[in-house]
Parts: C-alpha cells; structure tokens; sequence
C-alpha cells in the first residue's frame, strides 16, 4: 500500500478510474506532489494516504468518499483549501493537523461526532481563518482548533454541551467563545485552555 511513499519527484499522476480506495500511507511524504484528482467510485481515503506531501496544494475529492481516516492531509503544509464531499461521514482524528496554510474548511452536515476519535483535527493549523462544524454536533473534540492562532471566524450549532479538553488552546478565538456561550451552558474555562 506504500507504492508511492516518500517518492520525492513525484508532481502529478493521474489515478484509474475503478479504484475503490486510497490506501493507507500510499502518497505519505510525497514532498514535491503539487496535485491530485480522486477518481469517482473512491469510497475511503485511508490513514496517511497524503500526510507529508508538503506541496500539496490541490485536492479534489468526488460525492463518492464516505470516510477519510486519521492523518489522511496531516502535515499538507501548503494547502490552501479543501472541500469535502457532502457525502462525507466519517472523519479520523488529527486529519488535517499541521496543516499550516489551510485558510478556510467546512465539515458536511452528514459527517457524526465520535468524541473520541475527532479530536486534533485542525490542531497547529496556523493560518485557518474560518471554520464551519456541523450543526448536529454537541460537541467540540479535545484540541480541534490548538494553536489554530489565526482562527477568527467559526460556526457550530446550538446542540454543543461539552467543549473538549484544549479545543480552542491558544487560539484567537477563545476568548471570543467563551464570551458568547457562557450564558448559554454552564462549562469550566480551563477545558478551553
């Protein structure tokens, strides 16, 4: 499953149409890879499958994929923006973490929350401005926007109870949470920080 791993001059490929999944670790530490078009039909992008292409800047992911497992864009230092598919449900933890050009993301509406499995996910993004969570959360996962110190705008529904341990760490935007939401549910100011 690691083909293509550390495959330093690697800038582009074009992927067959019938692939069912990205396999774990498969482009991992593909550091001159600028771009890459998943192929319709892709339902999973497995763990690892592009963490460390540090030129990655492009990524187009068909209504196809369902899942995207742990670290899948961790460490894409130059991804600007990504959008994921509506029919998105399942993301790992820790998935674009590192990602320290990513400016802007929205999770899909149909991707669930398992408290213990979403954390880290935009952790040391340093440059995220925006961010947008699904409505249906009631929960923030521990560490989501650490060190995310450029964060200035996000959106998550009326739903979140439980804002996990070092979610909004370091961030710009604590402060600013915690003054909008401490009338609206009771929560401890160190699990913020």
């Amino acid at each position: 499953s690691q083909a293509f791993a550390r495959c330093g001059t690697l800038v582009d490929i074009n992927l067959p149409s019938g692939l069912k999944k990205i396999s774990s670790l498969l482009f991992r530490g593909c550091s001159a890879l600028k771009s890459i078009e998943i192929p319709s039909g892709v339902s999973i992008i497995e763990r690892w499958a592009f963490g460390e292409c540090i030129s990655l800047e492009n990524v187009k992911i068909p209504e196809t994929v369902l899942e995207v497992e742990y670290s899948a864009f961790s460490k894409c230092t130059s991804l600007e923006n990504i959008k994921l598919p509506e029919s998105l449900k399942t993301l790992g933890n820790s998935v674009f973490r590192e990602c320290s050009s990513l400016k802007e993301i929205v999770i899909p509406e149909n991707v669930d929350l398992d408290f213990d499995t979403n954390f880290e996910l935009f952790m040391d993004c340093l440059s995220l401005k925006k961010a947008k969570l699904p409505g249906k959360w009631n929960a923030i996962p521990q560490y989501t926007f650490c060190n995310c110190i450029s964060l200035e705008s996000y959106i998550v529904g009326d739903n979140v109870r439980t804002i996990g341990s070092g979610a909004f760490g370091v961030s710009q935007a604590s402060q600013r949470f915690l003054t909008a939401h401490q009338r609206c549910f009771p929560f401890n100011r160190r699990d913020l920080l």
